[in-house]
């Protein structure tokens, strides 16, 4: 995203891409833009082009914290943890206070957009009269009063390039900062942690958010089989998709998920065998994403054709979650054709790098109750899978 090399596009120069120049509703447009061709994506089953378009959603997304005031003008707001945000310290039209699949707010030039700060977008200008002190409310806030003299507020602004002034505002006699000035992508700058901070949060609350859109377009299983690695932990604190605790009561019990059986239906080998790994996981509601279990088969890369059983020993191992009474849970499981096994790094991993892309074998998602028990069987595009859903005690 921060190419200026070559052939066009000289995507750096793309002030929409950055939150350059003041340009705050077409930076959110285009970061709700690239969510639908995530969707897109997701639904077409091309992973990786998925990836790389949230790749460039968050770059966008980081980048308001670093080359807006946001930081000057008071956040993160608590002191005493400085570099530890909470999701208050974000800015309010990203979304993160709304439903966890809401898209990012469209912001008009001079709206409110926290206390007393109002939105300086590229194509505003206060009412003629009104005038904007620099630095008026210490460095890097600027302050704006009406015609009589009466502090309207603080302007959330970003710095202006070298080859347009958008951020300025002729008719109140205002020349902005530019972008050297309000920069903090270096570690070097003294403001640099804690908008890194605050671009880290923004990013954890992305991911809830692709969660949950990509629940609402039937393709939460996909994303959270294939993009979470066992042992990881896809529930960052202080997001909307944070993890909660368990609760050892009479409305909460453990639900188990066993794999019984699977059968390979096409093992995505144009020749020979197909080198078949699986990825399950288990989990609650992806619009209120909480808990989640993620489990690969035993073993590594199963050598398997067509038409066969993998292995019982090699089976994924019994998934355990708390889960509340009557509530849903989810079971996904897909699983890739490996060809570039020990030829690269992470080359268990399912990626698309080295010499050979991997190739997904689509499975799916099984959505059952909390209180279901006995046997499932599960016909997908590439496998038929046979799972055994029981019951525990309290968590």
């Amino acid at each position: 995203m921060d190419n200026n090399e070559g052939l066009p596009p000289r995507n750096v120069s793309k002030d929409e891409y950055h939150f350059d120049d003041c340009e705050f509703d077409k930076s959110v447009s285009t970061i709700n833009s690239r969510y639908s061709s995530v969707m897109t994506f997701l639904q077409q089953r091309r992973v990786f082009h998925a990836t790389n378009e949230f790749g460039k959603i968050l770059h966008t997304a980081q980048d308001l914290y670093s080359h807006a005031n946001w930081v000057e003008l008071g956040y993160p707001r608590d002191p005493r943890r400085p570099e530890k945000p909470e999701a208050s310290d974000l800015v309010s039209f990203s979304g993160t206070k709304s439903a966890v699949d809401s898209s990012w707010t469209v912001p008009k030039g001079g709206s409110i957009v926290a206390s007393d700060i109002i939105l300086a977008n590229d194509d505003w200008s206060p009412p003629l009269g009104w005038r904007i002190k620099k630095h008026g409310a210490g460095d890097f806030q600027s302050v704006l009063y009406n015609s009589t003299g009466v502090r309207q507020g603080r302007l959330l602004e970003t710095g202006k390039g070298f080859l347009d002034g958008e951020c300025s505002i002729p008719t109140a006699g205002y020349g902005g900062f530019t972008h050297e000035e309000l920069n903090k992508d270096s570690p070097t700058n003294a403001k640099y942690k804690k908008a890194r901070a605050l671009a880290e949060l923004q990013t954890a609350n992305e991911w809830c958010r692709l969660v949950a859109k990509a629940g609402r377009a039937d393709r939460d299983g996909l994303l959270l089989a294939m993009l979470v690695r066992p042992g990881a932990n896809p529930h960052p604190a202080n997001t909307r998709c944070r993890p909660v605790p368990d609760f050892n009561d009479a409305f909460h019990h453990r639900v188990t998920v066993a794999v019984e059986s699977v059968q390979i239906r096409n093992d995505g080998d144009d020749s020979g065998s197909g080198e078949i790994q699986l990825s399950a996981a288990f989990y609650d509601n992806p619009q209120a994403f909480h808990k989640s279990v993620h489990k690969e088969n035993r073993g590594g890369p199963m050598s398997l054709n067509t038409g066969a059983l993998v292995p019982t020993k090699q089976l994924p191992e019994p998934m355990t979650m708390c889960v509340q009474r009557g509530t849903s849970v989810n079971w996904a499981l897909h699983g890739w054709d490996n060809d570039e096994i020990g030829s690269e790094p992470n080359s268990n991993l399912f990626d698309d790098k080295g010499r050979f892309a991997d190739s997904l074998l689509t499975g799916g998602r099984a959505k059952f109750s909390s209180e279901a028990s006995g046997s499932l069987p599960l016909a997908w595009q590439d496998f038929n899978v046979r799972i055994r859903i029981t019951q525990g005690g309290r968590c």
